[in-house]
């Protein structure tokens, strides 16, 4: 990528990351400055990052979590990096660490959606569920029956590996045509309740967001890495780049964290990698004066939150908030501490017709719109 394309680049992801309170790593060290300390535990088995590229990104968030000394805050630590590789591309990634998964992966898939729509390409999303450490074990074991069941169906390179490690096995079986890599089994028809419950959160996410997607139970990650939710965006090639621009891929790896760091840990992230970048107009910032402010109150009007987030995104108008709490007096709090124009409330009868309720703060007025009719909303409003 040219530096023109890198510098162009860079300032969508800086807006995108700002718009959903994603912050460079060296701020938000000094936003969790102010976090709860507890007592910070040192890692389980301290280790290096892993080889591969792609999860080297996946876990590099808890490794930045005790690099700079994090792990004895107790918060939600939203934050992202950047690594220009030159002209091989470059690397974004979104984590968040110690956030419940209800929030944190549908959060980094509305920053993966809102960045490329952003950036003006079409993409879809896969998803699927690896589940916990319990049903992974449960997966485990139906696979080692498997090979086993089916010995001759196999490819004999797949079959002898299969004796040693079932899931190194399994994705290298996955990676064929072979007949027996759509007639095996698949980890989402072996998750235990907890698994069940965090795949239906996410998946009430996706249909109220109205989010394209397609649930893909052959994707699957290095199990050393991945655990729980496992997600790809599948973005179109433009007439500028001719083949994609860019790969995605995101998901959680408590199991990871838990192994080499500490098991109070959440940890979730998706990466961004670009080998190509047709340049675009950065956004640009609404000019009538007017500050505002987003609460939401309660767990599904927060994952709709998220939408109305992206929607001011769109249109350049920034909005205080926190994409994580559901006290609705913090949010508030937080609204009034900014001397806030217009605050924005979303409760579960807003969630469920799709409105948003806009209350003038100097008016000391109210009402309930629908969101198609917001910006036009907040833009005849004057400061």
């Amino acid at each position: 990528m040219t530096k023109a394309q890198v510098v162009n680049l860079t300032g969508h992801v800086n807006a995108v990351a700002q718009h959903f309170d994603f912050l460079p790593i060296a701020e938000h060290c000094a936003r969790a400055a102010a976090f709860p300390s507890q007592k910070a535990r040192a890692p389980k088995r301290p280790t290096d990052l892993p080889e591969h590229p792609r999860y080297r990104t996946l876990v590099k968030g808890i490794h930045d979590l005790y690099t700079h000394e994090l792990n004895g805050r107790r918060g939600n630590h939203l934050f992202y990096t950047f690594d220009d590789a030159g002209r091989d591309g470059v690397t974004i990634t979104f984590h968040a660490i110690d956030t419940t998964h209800t929030f944190a992966d549908p959060l980094l898939i509305q920053v993966a959606r809102s960045l490329l729509s952003q950036l003006g390409y079409e993409h879809r999303i896969r998803i699927n569920m690896i589940g916990d450490s319990e049903a992974k074990r449960r997966f485990i074991k139906e696979l080692a029956d498997y090979f086993k069941r089916s010995g001759s169906q196999i490819p004999e390179s797949i079959r002898s590996i299969s004796t040693k490690d079932v899931l190194t096995a399994y994705r290298a079986l996955l990676a064929t045509n072979d007949d027996a890599a759509y007639t095996s089994p698949v980890s989402i028809n072996h998750l235990n309740e907890k698994s069940r419950r965090s795949l239906r959160e996410t998946l009430d996410y996706l249909d109220l967001s109205e989010t394209p997607y397609e649930i893909d139970p052959r994707l699957t990650g290095d199990y050393d890495y991945h655990s729980g939710f496992l997600f790809t965006v599948d973005v179109a090639p433009t007439r500028e780049t001719i083949t994609s621009p860019c790969s995605v891929i995101g998901g959680s790896y408590d199991d990871y964290a838990h192994k080499h760091h500490d098991d109070r840990h959440s940890c979730a992230s998706v990466t961004f990698r670009f080998t190509n970048h047709t340049e675009k107009p950065l956004p640009q910032k609404s000019t009538n004066g007017t500050t505002v402010a987003l609460a939401a109150i309660g767990a599904t009007p927060k994952l709709y939150s998220y939408g109305i987030l992206d929607t001011l995104l769109a249109a350049g108008i920034s909005a205080h908030h926190n994409p994580i709490s559901l006290s609705l007096s913090d949010q508030l709090r937080h609204a009034q501490k900014n001397n806030v124009d217009i605050i924005l409330i979303a409760g579960t009868h807003e969630a469920n017709r799709k409105e948003v309720i806009i209350r003038d703060v100097r008016k000391e007025k109210q009402t309930t719109i629908p969101l198609e009719k917001l910006i036009k909303a907040l833009n005849s409003c004057t400061s």
